[in-house]
């Protein structure tokens, strides 16, 4: 129900029980005025009457006492004047009362209408020889308080209408119409319209709460305005962070990869003196065969280095897992040999999955430089991949799907339980100085959320620790 037809039916209902209990106080106060009117008439009349009775009948007797009362005791409509001289015609009640020589009056119902009965006892010489009785119908009280009540039950009609009516409009005006606009207000905000404002000129309650909406609209498009600069410039932090930490992992590749290229370099020497010293010998085919490869190779080598250290906005694309996984083992290939560790890679149950490939590699990246480190004895570490039906964890949510997961596993000296705890909190290390910036698994961990996944860790120590990395897989892979 709208708000301004409750107020009037609210003001309306005040008015109609003041106005029901005005009627009923005004009705009250008319019968008891009638009432009173009434017996005070039959007081003065029923005394005169007694008086000149008594007069009457001591200086002449009780023949000449009897004249002075009407010959038709209903000569006047309505009212009835008579003599009684017998107790049992008495009103109940009436007797006891004249025994007393105190006047009798009393309001009596018969079986056609209410009366009202007054008895005046006569005493000459000192003896009660009767009684005077003077009965009023109360048909006309009965006629004037019907009338009453129905000019009471009308004018209440009448002005309950008229009040609810002007209650209304003033609802509508005062109460409605701003509330409307408090209400569209309300739904322009909530719906992202921040410059809204409600045309609501009235200086009350509602006037001070459309001003307060107001500033409230504003006070959260400015705070939305400083969010999105505090994201802006946490994302540009998370992005040169996540740059850093590619570039530290570059810096860890430089050596193994010169290594890498020093070898087809001499070759490509080797050969390039060859074809000097013998321009006419008939191995200089042979020679630039072996002198091309040996320069595509490393300019394969270079690219990936450059490609991986590269920036470049974010883009997620479809891609096969096994060839990410693949490329991550290729560059860092060089530096697996340079720590005389084997580097595996092992193909199961793949699945396709949409990513930023050079996000992905740089995670995996990490995960995988953190477990070369951790190696200290022949065993390789081995990326293994495949997928899994599985809920994931409770703070990501979700119902059960298909995951593509990487597994790093080594068999390094493993992880300590208070040390797992913590190892994906920004800047939090256990390697010396220089050798890492606690970064590297902080920035794994928010990739890994960043394309709908996680990072799970089993490890135990002495034997080793296992890093899997799980991503939504796609539904038609």
């Amino acid at each position: 129900m709208r708000l301004a037809v409750k107020f009037a039916l609210a003001v309306s209902l005040g008015i109609v029980l003041i106005l029901v209990g005005n009627g009923v106080i005004r009705l009250r106060r008319e019968i008891d005025l009638f009432e009173s009117d009434s017996r005070h008439d039959h007081q003065v009349l029923g005394g005169s009457l007694r008086a000149a009775v008594e007069r009457v009948w001591a200086a002449a007797g009780r023949r000449e006492a009897m004249a002075v009362l009407p010959e038709d005791p209903e000569a006047v409509p309505g009212l009835r004047i008579a003599w009684v001289d017998d107790p049992a015609l008495l009103a109940p009640g009436a007797l006891g009362a004249s025994a007393e020589q105190v006047d009798y009056q009393a309001r009596l119902s018969d079986s056609t209408a209410a009366r009202l009965v007054s008895y005046f006892p006569v005493r000459v010489a000192g003896v009660r020889k009767g009684w005077i009785e003077v009965s009023e119908t109360l048909l006309d009280e009965r006629r004037y308080l019907r009338r009453s009540k129905l000019h009471i039950a009308v004018v209440t009609l009448i002005t309950a209408c008229m009040c609810s009516l002007l209650a209304l409009l003033l609802g509508a005006l005062f109460v409605g119409r701003p509330i409307r606009a408090l209400g569209e207000m309300a739904r322009r905000i909530g719906s992202g319209d921040l410059t809204t404002r409600a045309d609501v000129p009235q200086q009350d309650e509602i006037g001070e709460l459309a001003a307060d909406l107001g500033r409230m609209a504003a006070g959260i498009q400015e705070a939305r305005a400083q969010l999105e600069e505090e994201s802006a410039a946490r994302l540009a932090t998370v992005d040169q962070l996540r740059h850093a930490e590619r570039l530290s992992t570059v810096g860890k590749l430089a050596a193994g990869l010169a290594h890498e290229l020093g070898t087809p370099l001499n070759v490509v020497i080797g050969r390039a003196r060859l074809v000097r010293d013998e321009p006419g010998a008939p191995d200089v085919a042979e020679h630039a065969r072996i002198i091309g490869e040996s320069a595509t190779g490393m300019t394969r080598i270079i690219r990936q280095l450059l490609d991986f250290a590269r920036r470049r906005a974010p883009r997620k694309e479809p891609q096969d897992l096994v060839g990410v996984v693949r490329g991550v083992a290729d560059l860092l290939a060089p530096m697996a040999a340079k720590a005389g560790v084997a580097l595996e890679v092992r193909e199961g149950e793949s699945a396709r999955v949409s990513v930023d490939a050079v996000q992905i590699q740089q995670a995996l990246a990490n995960l995988v430089v953190n477990a070369i480190q951790a190696t200290r004895n022949p065993a390789p570490v081995v990326m293994e991949i495949g997928s899994e039906q599985r809920a994931p964890p409770a703070d990501l949510g979700g119902g059960e799907r298909r995951w593509a997961r990487v597994d790093v596993h080594d068999r390094g000296e493993g992880i300590a339980p208070e040390v797992r705890a913590r190892i994906f909190e920004p800047f939090f290390t256990t390697k010396r100085v220089g050798e890492g910036t606690g970064l590297g698994l902080s920035v794994c961990w928010g990739i890994a959320r960043e394309h709908g996944g996680w990072i799970d860790v089993r490890s135990e120590p002495g034997a080793g620790s296992t890093f899997t990395l799980y991503l939504p897989a796609e539904e038609n892979a």
